[in-house]
């Protein structure tokens, strides 16, 4: 973990927030392999109250794809740790997922929720596809239910992370939200972009949080992320009655993707019945 960026970035943006009388959290995506408990009294100080890991599997099957480099294992590693991250930090755990792991879905929840209860830690657990698959077409149908059920009640695996009924859908679209990679680079993506510079706005030695525009180092690529908050006349979006549900999907993919539109478009009432199962849990 890249742990002199967190320290360069976080006190300027610590004191943005402060001056402006405002709220300040943050997130960490992280492996977990590297964590230890200076590390965790680090994102204390900086004001980190989530942290985000990814497994691919059990034990081989993330093994497999997430080893060292010289060929070693990680996995039981990357659970130990989960005891560091204690109250009041959250710990997002998520299950990556492919036609390989599928079947291990349950097993690594059960895992997940397991090692919750040994450690009294917060640790919340969700399933992600690695392809781009929605549940009305994909033909794993155990895939399917994880998709269209677990997250975000039958938004698209894309568009995973939009609240529904919230004002801005994502990182891209919330001037304050920042997703940075290991080398100190800003990006309004923290997913497929987050790792590749020429996508970059910014970096946490030089942008200045106080002047996000006049301190980024390619700001057209800040404010076209910003844009997709409110789409322009004559984009698909724009009439589509779905618009205040879905905030117009993924703005990444709406930008260098393939816009799709989530399932529960041609499923209404699918996304009533998905919805009224987890209010009623």
């Amino acid at each position: 973990m890249a742990t002199d960026v967190i320290e360069s970035l976080s006190p300027r943006l610590i004191a943005v927030a402060e001056k402006r009388g405002c709220a300040y959290d943050a997130w960490i995506f992280t492996n977990g392999y590297l964590l230890s408990q200076e590390v965790v009294d680090l994102l204390g100080r900086c004001r980190i109250g989530h942290v985000h890991i990814p497994l691919d599997g059990i034990r081989e099957n993330n093994d497999a794809m997430r080893r060292l480099v010289g060929g070693g294992p990680t996995f039981d590693r990357i659970v130990e740790n989960l005891a560091l991250l204690k109250p009041p930090i959250k710990t997002l755990i998520r299950g990556n997922t492919h036609k390989g792991n599928v079947a291990q879905l349950d097993e690594l929840k059960e895992l997940v929720t397991k090692r919750a209860r040994e450690t009294g830690n917060r640790l919340d657990f969700y399933a992600a596809s690695l392809v781009d698959t929605s549940s009305r077409d994909d033909p794993n149908e155990q895939m399917a239910a994880y998709a269209f059920d677990g997250i975000e009640v039958s938004l698209r695996l894309e568009a995973r992370h939009v609240p529904v009924g919230k004002d801005h859908s994502c990182v891209a679209q919330n001037l304050w939200m920042v997703a940075i990679d290991d080398e100190g680079y800003l990006y309004k993506c923290g997913g497929k972009l987050c790792g590749q510079p020429k996508f970059a706005y910014g970096t946490a030695h030089s942008w200045d949080p106080a002047l996000p525009l006049a301190t980024a180092s390619n700001p057209d690529m800040l404010s076209r992320f910003l844009n997709t908050g409110t789409p322009e006349p004559g984009d698909a979006c724009y009439e589509c009655e779905w618009l205040p549900m879905c905030g117009g999907g993924c703005p990444q993919l709406r930008l260098f993707g393939k816009h799709k539109c989530p399932p529960y478009r041609a499923e209404p009432e699918r996304l009533v019945l998905a919805i009224h199962a987890r209010k009623h849990r």
